[in-house]
């Protein structure tokens, strides 16, 4: 099939900038933005028949770009945001807004979801990283899990647990079309006052109104990457318009026209210097394309 004969038509050379969180990131060669499965599963398998590699992008948090663009294609789930609930269970798609769906949950008076609040992204990222924090993670209230394999083969995973580990969803060479996730039913009133409450702590301790790509290492075993960033006299330690921030130590901001080049030249001055003080070697929790 031509390129010219997908529906809808791919785009050429769009910024990556303009769609990630850390507002990094040159043009993708290829850009698509499949508005329901089937364009998916086409736009797929064109890529698989012509040789063209590519990389699904949901809410773009979580990722970091680099500054000379991307040689292949790019998978946007935005439009595949659909989400409806079936008593105590929520379906949703791959794009659905995370955000979106932790205030709709609240609104039904569904709890298990309020670990989640103030996290960016899409339900298909969160699940692919298996988002959470102190509170609680993602993983353990997926009760289904939809995907589409490279061969255009629709899986389907029932009660996947052994599938998630710490900040890891194993769906390896497949595309996350769609979760089901199971919920307690309560009130709004009560799911909304924890909400607020785990809320207000991470207002306190994270930079959720900057520009990030959300924690930068994974914690150690037994430890915690911003600690350790922190005790080394790091914060606010900056490269070009990148720096290591105030708030939490495992953050990196964007504070003004900072670029890839500036955030991965930070990020290695950082553990090489948690390196050199604790002997620990950081590992990068966000992933750089």
């Amino acid at each position: 099939m031509s390129f010219h004969l997908l529906t809808p038509p791919c785009k050429r050379g769009v910024r990556l900038s303009q769609h990630t969180s850390l507002s990094v990131g040159g043009k993708a060669d290829i850009f698509f933005t499949p508005q329901s499965v089937g364009e998916l599963r086409e736009e797929v398998l064109w890529l698989r028949a012509e040789g063209i590699q590519f990389r699904v992008l949901g809410g773009g948090t979580n990722v970091v770009c680099r500054d000379e663009g991307f040689r292949g294609a790019i998978i946007c789930t935005e439009s595949l945001s659909r989400a409806c609930h079936e008593g105590t269970r929520i379906r949703a798609r791959a794009g659905c807004s995370l955000a979106a769906l932790v205030k709709r949950c609240c609104e039904f008076g569904l709890s298990g979801m309020e670990p989640l609040v103030g996290i960016p992204g899409t339900v298909g990222g969160a699940l692919v990283m298996n988002a959470g924090g102190r509170y609680g993670s993602i993983g353990p209230l997926i009760e289904e899990v939809r995907t589409l394999t490279l061969g255009g083969e629709e899986k389907v995973y029932f009660k996947p647990s052994e599938h998630f580990s710490y900040r890891r969803g194993d769906f390896a060479g497949e595309v996350v079309v769609e979760v089901v996730l199971s919920l307690s039913a309560s009130d709004t009133a009560s799911v909304q006052r924890e909400m607020c409450r785990i809320l207000r702590d991470k207002l306190a301790t994270q930079p959720l109104s900057a520009h990030s790509a959300g924690c930068v290492f994974r914690n150690p075993p037994g430890d915690s990457a911003g600690r350790l960033i922190d005790a080394c006299g790091l914060k606010d330690l900056a490269v070009g318009g990148m720096r290591v921030s105030p708030v939490h130590a495992n953050f990196i901001v964007n504070r003004a026209e900072g670029n890839c080049r500036d955030f991965t030249q930070l990020a290695e001055l950082v553990r090489t210097r948690v390196n050199g003080d604790f002997g620990v070697k950081l590992e990068l929790e966000v992933t750089v394309f």
